[in-house]
């Protein structure tokens, strides 16, 4: 369920054949309303299940789900099946999250609390910066 707080970063991932549920709306296939008032950021994965395009609930709804994808500003990909590294299926949740991470450090590199160091126990500290993934990859 979603909450209405403004602070809290709220991500919906769906991850799908591209079948849908019966919901009694052939219409409805996001809960727009209640996405858009939560202001969550929505990501929408096709998995590949055939070459051929026939028979396709997806297409066949398709035109109205991305409809609804984008008035909730959200995301659709389709993911192919011949990557050589799955995560590259879903950079654009990366990126998303890299850009969030971006502005809600200032643009400036994040460092950790101190805490021991697994081998030793002496203490240490941690740094980041998030990195973008190139979008030809």
């Amino acid at each position: 369920m979603l909450t209405n707080n403004d602070s809290d970063l709220q991500i919906i991932i769906v991850l799908t054949d591209g079948q849908f549920a019966t919901t009694g709306n052939p219409n409805q296939t996001l809960p727009v309303n209640e996405i858009s008032s939560n202001k969550a950021k929505v990501f929408v994965y096709k998995m590949l299940q055939t070459i051929t395009t026939d028979d396709d609930p997806y297409l066949e709804r398709g035109s109205n789900l991305l409809s609804q994808i984008c008035e909730v500003d959200g995301t659709f990909e389709v993911i192919s099946k011949n990557l050589d590294n799955p995560l590259f299926a879903i950079k654009s949740f990366y990126s998303f999250l890299a850009n969030t991470h971006i502005v809600a450090v200032n643009q400036k590199p994040y460092w950790s609390n101190v805490y021991p160091s697994f081998f030793e126990g002496s203490p240490c500290i941690s740094v980041t910066y998030p990195g973008k993934i190139p979008l030809g990859l």
